[in-house]
């Protein structure tokens, strides 16, 4: 099974593109051959409580937990990952943290 935890800052990812995000996060686990449908849970980080630089952050933080894999696969994944965030919500390459990690 594959899981994926997403935290966005309150009020920076509209509702329909979240709803797109986990579409494209699917797209992404069956590219990927990641197994089943990945299990996402949404984290909404109130205003104010979430910092970047010591300022209010506007980062994503996108957490996958899959199998083991070789790295060479796993960066493959983080910069499908990182594509789809800038792609689809137009944030800077830096608003978007992506780990891919195995869960046994």
């Amino acid at each position: 099974m594959t899981y994926c935890i997403c935290l966005l800052q309150e009020g920076q990812i509209p509702e329909h593109q979240v709803a797109d995000l986990g579409n494209g996060i699917h797209d992404i686990a069956a590219k990927h051959s990641l197994g089943t449908e990945p299990n996402i849970s949404w984290i909404i980080v109130p205003k104010g409580q979430g910092w970047t630089a010591g300022q209010p952050s506007t980062s994503s933080v996108v957490t996958m937990m899959t199998s083991s894999m070789e790295q060479s696969q796993r960066v493959k994944i983080l910069n499908d990952i990182c594509n789809l965030w800038t792609e689809r919500t137009g944030c800077h390459i830096n608003e978007i943290i992506a780990t891919v990690m195995p869960v046994e």
